[in-house]
């Protein structure tokens, strides 16, 4: 019995989503058990940001082709070798980004590391807030700066509830839905 291509493809993306679940997952918990630094894990998160954002700019050109997969895919094998590297402490992060858009992703991914770090920020909401940096990442180069800065100031905003900070100041319009993770309710993410 044949599988038709679209199952495939559906199948291989589904596959694809979970693993990035994961990495965002073992990322947060290596910050809870102390084997990353603050500025190893954002320089990590930076990595994954920008990882978001070029697949987002191959995905919008026609699908992703063979060899912008294999782009992808050593990406993703050198995102591994230096969380490897930074965890047995061989390694050092590199200076963090320089455009606004990468210094207010950067603040805000110190604002999840400390949270961790802290235990204010549970484990459901640490990758629940990493999915949506990756998501305002995914789609930067084709929003309007107006409408990037709204998304960033709704994830700060949410990173302070998940922080539990006393006054946070009122939320900005609810963020769209496509930064909830589907998770049933109830249900837990089940990696830790």
């Amino acid at each position: 019995m044949a599988i038709g291509g679209a199952n495939i493809t559906n199948f291989t993306q589904a596959a694809l989503d979970q693993q990035r679940v994961l990495q965002e997952a073992i990322l947060a918990r290596a910050v809870q058990n102390g084997s990353l630094s603050r500025e190893e894990f954002l320089d990590l998160n930076n990595d994954r940001n920008a990882d978001a954002q070029l697949r987002d700019s191959f995905a919008k050109s026609d699908g992703i082709s063979p060899e912008e997969q294999q782009i992808l895919d050593a990406r993703q094998l050198a995102y591994g070798h230096k969380l490897d590297q930074y965890r047995d402490g061989d390694f050092k992060p590199a200076a963090p980004g320089g455009t606004p858009y990468e210094r207010a992703q950067n603040e805000q991914g110190g604002k999840i590391f400390d949270g961790i770090r802290e235990g204010t920020i549970n484990s459901e909401e640490s990758l629940s807030l990493l999915l949506q940096q990756r998501q305002i990442a995914a789609g930067s180069q084709q929003r309007d700066p107006v409408s990037q800065q709204r998304l960033l100031d709704e994830s700060d905003f949410e990173i302070k509830l998940a922080r539990k900070e006393a006054n946070p100041v009122t939320p900005p319009v609810p963020p769209p839905s496509f930064f909830k993770p589907q998770v049933a309710p109830g249900k837990s993410w089940g990696f830790f």
